[in-house]
């Protein structure tokens, strides 16, 4: 797939309702998928509606959601063995 396409796709409708949407966003909330249980968080999506978690309304917070706590893992060890290492 290509950047145009995908463009395409993002661009059409979604067929998920927005009640659906809210409650992905409840699951990414949740303390339980939140400490970094990313395919618990998937599948609880998932189970919402099929292919919910690859929506883009969906997909970017639980990436982001996933970003954040790896970083606050690296921080954290950082802190602890003083060792050096470079964010994005």
């Amino acid at each position: 797939m290509n950047l145009k396409e995908f463009r395409v796709k993002l661009g059409e409708k979604s067929h998920y309702t927005s009640q659906q949407i809210k409650q992905a966003y409840g699951i990414l909330n949740d303390p339980r998928y939140k400490q970094g249980n990313y395919s618990g968080a998937y599948k609880a999506i998932e189970k919402i509606a099929k292919g919910l978690a690859s929506h883009p309304d969906v997909m970017v917070p639980m990436w982001l959601c996933h970003l954040h706590t790896n970083q606050e893992y690296w921080l954290k060890r950082k802190r602890k063995k003083k060792i050096s290492f470079q964010l994005f």
